[in-house]
């Protein structure tokens, strides 16, 4: 949260199951992230992942009673498919990974840059 408030959105990787293809809105939730063990002492287990994507928000609601809360997902299956090409995921309980497998970067000046060719 603090990196997308702070830098912007950011490029998260998750598993996007199947029931995902026929979403059209609301909050998103499902199965548990698969567990991918390296084995090696000092580095973190990583999750499968088979899509990747932009969170570019949060936000909570008000459903049955109870408060919600979510991160906004822009995807890339363009505007007719889930809310005009976005989808709300449950925050905060790492639904198919997406909580985990996050990335971010900084773009260094052009001065900074290393020239490759």
């Amino acid at each position: 949260m603090r990196d997308i408030a702070e830098n912007g959105p950011l490029t998260v990787a998750f598993e996007a199951p199947h029931g995902l293809f026929s979403y059209h809105g609301g909050i998103f939730t499902g199965p548990k992230p698969r567990h991918e063990s390296q084995g090696v002492a000092g580095v973190r287990d990583w999750q499968h992942t088979n899509h990747a994507v932009v969170a570019i928000g949060w936000g909570e609601t008000i459903a049955n009673g109870k408060r919600e809360k979510y991160w906004i997902i822009r995807n890339t299956w363009g505007k007719t498919w889930g809310e005009n090409g976005y989808f709300r995921i449950r925050r905060g309980t790492n639904e198919c990974g997406i909580e985990a497998m996050a990335t971010t970067f900084t773009v260094k000046p052009k001065a900074m840059a290393t020239r490759f060719f």
